[in-house]
């Protein structure tokens, strides 16, 4: 959708509203009756609830808003009808969305009606269109987007790769071990129709970045492969736009591997991977629901949600605020309370050993710092390692 403003053309113009499958959507009208009539038409009635302005009705609008909260926590499409178009209301509902990890889009029926009152952007409205005659309610079209991170389709059977960090030599020797074989075109296929999900850090502090991202970058292409970025993906992409990054923990490494290519090729790697990393969802919600894959992991009341807080929380995790002896940020264990009905596979904090707890999975075992780099097998919930070839990257402390 990304972020639509869209005023009609023509009467009679045909106009396609995508919308995520799991959104706020706030229909104002300064008709009721017209707004019930158009809601009727494109929803159910369980998912359609009226909304007075808490300013006239403070009693009515708690009510609503409960409503709403109800059925978003739940993980259900909800349909505001609102008559008044004020910021204060608009912004009041769009609360009540981001709590719940869900976009608020907004839709305006009649002229005269301002979407300005729905700005976009990350905190406020993800889109907003207006239909200002009868003839352009008519002709729309309500269509339902998956988000993203809705790959409940693909179902395996696959392996679950842990952080890579540049070491490509590695990589080939876990993709063999587990039945994977690279053809003439350099896509690795598996010999039973396996597919591989990396976790994401694919770059940073190996030798082989380059080498491991286009690997990955043409899996992916090839339908071999799903990816879930990782923060120092998304570092590295930040830095090949222009902008301003600390250079630290790895990243150097990366800059200067791309920078030693010929410049026809290194212009398009950088072009490649930004547009890789941009278009791969925050995480990975598969098998029908029974498989989460996000980078550092994800506590089940976001599975299935995507917004600024779900995409922190799987890209870097939460942090104490506090450092352990050696320097390291001292993570919150989630995994420790976490009993959850789907499997949770993720990286970002390497540990000497992979161990299966609480329906959790950290496939991160410090490859670049000498450890190994890991898959779990779903469903089989298997483990298979390769040893580092050597040590790449000191870590103080070791692994744990």
């Amino acid at each position: 959708m990304g972020g639509a403003m869209r005023h009609t053309g023509g009467e009679r113009e045909p106009l396609e509203i995508a919308i995520p499958a799991l959104a706020l959507v706030v229909v104002i009208c300064r008709e009721r009756a017209t707004a019930q009539r158009f809601a009727a038409c494109h929803f159910s009635p369980d998912e359609i609830v009226q909304v007075e302005a808490e300013s006239q009705a403070p009693a009515a609008f708690e009510a609503a808003r409960l409503a709403i909260s109800r059925r978003l926590s739940a993980g259900l499409l909800t349909v505001a009808l609102i008559e008044s178009d004020t910021s204060e209301l608009s912004a009041a509902l769009a609360r009540v969305a981001h709590h719940h990890d869900v976009s608020p889009v907004a839709l305006a029926l009649g002229r005269g009606l301002s979407l300005a009152r729905f700005p976009l952007s990350s905190r406020n409205y993800a889109g907003a269109w207006a239909l200002a005659t009868p003839a352009q309610w008519e002709a729309a079209r309500i269509v339902r987007q998956p988000l993203a991170c809705d790959l409940r389709a693909e179902r395996g059977p696959c392996d679950i790769i842990g952080d890579v960090h540049g070491c490509a030599d590695e990589l080939h020797d876990l993709l063999r071990a587990l039945g994977y074989l690279a053809g003439a075109d350099g896509v690795w296929r598996h010999t039973e129709a396996r597919r591989a999900v990396f976790v994401g850090d694919l770059v940073d502090r190996g030798p082989g970045v380059i080498a491991a991202a286009r690997l990955v970058m043409a899996m992916v292409a090839a339908g071999e492969a799903f990816c879930a970025p990782g923060n120092h993906d998304i570092k590295l992409m930040r830095a090949l736009e222009g902008r301003h990054v600390y250079v630290a923990h790895g990243l150097q490494e990366s800059l200067d591997q791309i920078a030693a290519l010929p410049i026809d090729e290194r212009e398009q790697f950088k072009r490649d991977f930004v547009a890789f990393i941009r278009q791969i969802p925050p995480y990975l919600w598969l098998d029908g629901g029974a498989l989460v894959v996000a980078h550092a992991g994800l506590p089940e009341r976001y599975h299935g949600r995507i917004s600024e807080r779900v995409r922190t929380l799987a890209f870097y995790g939460e942090t104490t605020g506090w450092e352990d002896e050696y320097g390291h940020p001292e993570r919150v264990d989630w995994a420790a309370d976490y009993h959850g009905a789907a499997a949770v596979v993720y990286g970002h904090t390497p540990h000497r050993d992979a161990i299966w707890r609480n329906n959790t999975i950290n496939v991160d075992t410090g490859c670049v710092h000498g450890g190994r780099l890991t898959a779990a097998r779903w469903p089989e919930r298997e483990v298979v390692s390769v040893n580092a070839r050597r040590e790449y990257a000191h870590r103080a402390g070791g692994l744990r």
